[in-house]
């Protein structure tokens, strides 16, 4: 009978086109071409930092005061706390305005499907990491940092210093402005990754330079050596340090760290969405938006905002000025790669978008359409422009297109995207 009932429930998500999640996270193996990236089994001593990033989640959960534990149509774990446990909450912006532009629909965040079950009124949503989909084959400090290895930007004034490890590649885009938040599309696709430390991102990020390089980013991520798992997650990041550590209060993922604020009771770091966007099919996309709003950095998903980064995170020397507490020197729209091979001397074949150049265009290639910055403080959105700001080192693996201010329902936009060296 359990077994006629798990059964029963596949076939009701297979809309959602995430079999491969809720298969992993129910035990099963997933079915023959679901999962192509999944990594090899392995060993006890495969796995030399487990204890270490066990030990710290655990501690972090014990610090919660947890007063529901669910799991979402996907498959993945929630932790219901009261919003109040993360001290007095700030009141949101007032609601944006949404756009995704003609023949596009918001892809579903998985609290938002049929049958998801919520925590009790007053408590919002936690993801618990998937732990058991981790290789622990990096200490906690690489594994709680976005930059693994050398970022490569092509500027000669970054602030960021070659590591041991991979490259980032890039189809980015970049304006270098006085700013106060910034609002834009990302089409939702699930590309392959070769590895399971490669990542693939499409994403926006609110940046400072004037002392060190700080950020506020969100987007959404595949990356299985985070995550547990090949899906696309919504991320949210930040640096107060120009990514040199991570920890509490000074930068790192989502709630891998503290700093970040949940209010939304549907929405939430680490959740994902459905369905995937599909080449020939039908075309689904994610809403962000970045607003500095009384003191905290707000972000919006699909045109609701579901928590901040308060600004005190970012002052220096008990100020924020000239700190990304006060305001942006710059914002970025880009998609990026973390190639896991270049270590060895290989490029990766990990897709970038839909893992096809932009000149592929509807239908075919990922996009970031609708693409402002906020002016004032007052929320004036302006349209952006990126073309001064252009990164592609590796046009024959990833590109970027960008057309600004188009005059067209999708204002600034850009393609983005390619196939790695696949």
């Amino acid at each position: 009978m359990a077994n006629q009932k798990i059964v029963s429930f596949l076939k009701v998500l297979e809309k959602y086109s995430c079999i491969p999640l809720v298969r992993q996270a129910i035990g099963q193996k997933p079915k023959k071409g679901e999962s192509p990236n999944e990594a090899p089994e392995a060993t006890p001593n495969d796995k030399p930092y487990e204890k270490e990033i066990r030990d710290y989640f655990d501690e972090r959960r014990k610090n919660m005061k947890i007063m529901a534990t669910t799991t979402t149509p996907m498959g993945q774990t929630v932790d219901w706390i009261p919003v109040e446990s993360q001290g007095t909450i700030a009141s949101p912006p007032p609601k944006p305005a949404p756009k995704s532009g003609d023949n596009v629909t918001f892809a579903t965040p998985e609290l938002a499907m049929d049958g998801a079950q919520k925590g009790p009124e007053g408590t919002v949503p936690v993801l618990r990491k998937n732990l058991d989909g981790l290789k622990f084959d990096e200490p906690l400090e690489k594994f709680l940092n976005k930059l693994h290895g050398t970022r490569r930007t092509g500027k000669q004034d970054s602030t960021l210093s070659a590591q041991a490890g991979g490259v980032h590649r890039y189809g980015s885009s970049q304006q270098a402005v006085t700013c106060y938040g910034g609002s834009g599309t990302l089409s939702y696709w699930n590309p392959a990754v070769q590895t399971n430390g490669d990542f693939s991102l499409l994403q926006t990020g609110m940046i400072n330079t004037q002392q060190v390089e700080q950020t506020a980013e969100a987007g959404w991520q595949v990356f299985q050596a985070l995550n547990g798992d090949t899906g696309s997650h919504l991320f949210t990041y930040y640096t107060t340090n120009g990514y040199a550590s991570s920890g509490n209060n000074v930068g790192g993922y989502d709630t891998s760290v503290t700093g970040w604020v949940q209010v939304d009771g549907t929405v939430f770091p680490g959740t994902v969405f459905s369905p995937y966007s599909s080449r020939e099919g039908s075309q689904y996309a994610m809403g962000i938006q970045y607003q500095l709003y009384q003191g905290n950095w707000w972000l919006a998903v699909n045109g609701t905002f579901i928590g901040y980064y308060p600004a005190s995170l970012y002052a220096k020397n008990g100020t924020t000025a000239n700190t990304l507490g006060d305001h942006a020197t710059d914002i970025g729209w880009w998609g990026e790669v973390y190639d896991d091979q270049s270590e060895a001397g290989g490029r990766t074949t990990t897709d970038m978008g839909s893992g096809q150049f932009p000149s592929g265009g509807w239908q075919q290639s990922a996009y970031m359409n609708n693409l402002t910055y906020q002016s004032d403080a007052g929320g004036t959105q302006t349209a952006y422009n990126g073309a001064n700001g252009i990164v592609q080192e590796d046009p024959d693996m990833y590109q970027i297109q960008g057309q600004w201010n188009s005059g067209t329902t999708w204002g600034s936009y850009a393609w983005v995207g390619g196939p790695g060296a696949g």
